[in-house]
């Protein structure tokens, strides 16, 4: 299993590599420093883990390309590594795995993010629950755990997920009976995705927020008892 790594930070590199060497031999290592070169190697060698450095160039063009490319794929694991810990705004939408600062002398242990980044063979995610809908790109497959939230406009229904926006002619209603423990009602235009849901505060009005979502969605009194008593149920289990 190929792992690709951007960076032009030597000492990091070098660990990197070193890293691999050590371990069970399972992976090799794909090494760019440019953020061309590096679109370039995920077409041609589709790694399994995508190691950026953020601290060596901006993401913006690569966070694009990497959209349009895995449109419809499996995607691999990606992995930030950062000297300040910070995350770009541009890859919040590509379903990162894991955010790493790192120092001359402090670097990560590649191994346990390894671990962490083990990527489900196709199959494996064929077997879970996802919709299908057909758009001006094609047909999209959407993962049900990848969806944020949910909400109606006019004639559509929004889905704001891992990897962006879809439209659908799906209504509320239907998705929230079918995936009726993934998908609940927080207002009557808008369902959340459960395992996602962050936080309520009643500071002005009830509003949610969503891990990876920057803006709360707004929580209406007749849905809150019901979204409390999910929580609790939830946690329990």
């Amino acid at each position: 299993m190929q792992i690709l790594l951007f960076s032009n930070h030597r000492a990091l590199i070098d660990h990197v590599r070193q890293s691999l060497a050590d371990g069970d031999g399972s992976h090799t290592l794909i090494h760019t420093d440019t953020l061309a070169d590096t679109i370039t190697s995920c077409r041609l060698n589709q790694p399994v883990i995508i190691i950026l450095d953020v601290s060596t160039a901006p993401t913006t063009l690569f966070a694009n390309k990497f959209i349009e490319h895995y449109h419809r794929k499996l995607r691999p694991a990606i992995v930030l590594l950062s000297q300040d810990g910070s995350m770009p705004m541009d890859l919040l939408s590509l379903g990162v795995q894991g955010v790493h600062a790192y120092r001359e002398h402090e670097l990560p242990c590649m191994a346990d993010i390894i671990e962490r980044c083990i990527q489900p063979t196709l199959a494996q995610r064929q077997s879970h629950e996802y919709i299908m809908v057909r758009n001006h790109r094609g047909d999209e497959r959407i993962f049900i755990d990848d969806i944020f939230y949910c909400q109606a406009e006019q004639k559509y229904t929004k889905i704001r997920h891992r990897y962006g926006v879809t439209f659908t002619d799906d209504t509320l209603k239907s998705l929230e009976s079918l995936y009726p423990t993934k998908l609940i009602r927080i207002h009557r235009n808008t369902l959340v995705g459960v395992s996602h849901i962050r936080a309520i505060t009643n500071d002005d009005g009830h509003q949610l927020y969503l891990y990876g979502i920057d803006e709360p969605l707004d929580i209406s009194r007749r849905c809150l008892p019901a979204l409390r008593d999910k929580l609790k149920t939830a946690k329990a289990t």
